[in-house]
């Protein structure tokens, strides 16, 4: 049974487009995570309220800044992926149309 399954580069850029967009969700989090401060007073419970909510929100910050990274190189990845189908393929066309006919 012949595999007709085809790879299409166009379809794999906009896959690519889409995972990366997902980032524009991510980037005003950030910011607003980055201004976030805390004044909870001057007793012990609330300097440890203010290091745990700082300690936190710089572990959400990293967090979301590997989400950021994981999402720009899977776009990466797959406009690789799509631009190597393409090379591919006119490789194939190319090669086809110099093959002689007997």
């Amino acid at each position: 049974m012949a595999d007709d399954r085809a790879a299409s580069a166009p379809k794999i850029r906009e896959m690519g487009n889409k995972i990366g967009g997902l980032k524009t969700g991510i980037d005003p989090v950030l910011k607003g995570l980055n201004g976030l401060t805390v004044t909870a007073g001057d007793f012990d419970d609330a300097k440890t309220l203010e290091t745990t909510v700082t300690q936190r929100r710089d572990d959400v910050v990293a967090f979301l800044n590997s989400v950021v990274t994981f999402l720009d190189n899977t776009k990466s990845k797959l406009d690789t992926a799509a631009d190597d189908i393409e090379n591919t393929e006119d490789g194939n066309n190319s090669n086809a149309g110099s093959i002689p006919n007997s």
